[in-house]
């Protein structure tokens, strides 16, 4: 009886491995200026003020504070980065791996990219301003956003939630990545 379950429990268990390795996942999203060429690992979207980005992993982090309470320097930023300004804001994060991007390489992605939101009427409101942050690792943050006060003067008699960030190709109208925004209820 207990051999004939081990065969069964090995049985499911070659399956359940088989049916994990086998998945199809999506492929990469990638962010290319013509000189560069960035992988999208996660994309996130914050509001409110004084957002906060990480830049560095948990585990590191752990590791810079206990070196730190040894007397030991670990080279890098030390803490995250925040906007200050207290303004309410929508940010629209894609954590990229690669080499840090220039300005140039900055200014190409914006430049060959629509970055627009949308709300639930479907009206849709294109964003301008791109942004990056270098983090402690081969990584770093691409944030698209904007402030509320900027959508209060495009449409003053409504409020604009933003319920989706679209990101597309200006050369095709291809569509790169789509983030939906949470609802908060």
């Amino acid at each position: 009886m207990t051999k004939k379950l081990f065969i069964l429990v090995l049985a499911v268990l070659t399956v359940i491995a088989a049916t994990i390795g086998f998945r199809r996942s999506a492929p990469p999203i990638f962010l290319e200026a013509n000189s560069a060429r960035y992988r999208v690992i996660s994309a996130q979207y914050m509001a409110g003020t004084n957002i906060n980005l990480p830049l560095e992993g948990s585990v590191a982090a752990l590791r810079r504070r206990l070196c730190e309470v040894v007397g030991i320097f670990v080279k890098g930023f030390r803490t995250n980065w925040v906007v200050p300004d207290n303004v309410q804001r929508h940010e629209f994060c894609f954590l990229c791996e690669g080499q840090y991007p220039t300005n140039n390489e900055l200014t190409e992605i914006m430049l060959a990219t629509d970055a627009e939101c949308i709300d639930d009427a479907g009206r849709s409101l294109r964003i301008m301003g791109v942004g990056s942050i270098a983090r402690n690792d081969d990584r770093f943050w691409v944030v698209w956003g904007i402030p509320a006060i900027t959508e209060t003067a495009l449409w003053p008699a409504t409020n604009f939630s933003p319920r989706q960030f679209r990101l597309r190709q200006k050369s095709d109208g291809h569509e790169i990545i789509r983030v939906n925004v949470p609802r908060s209820e």
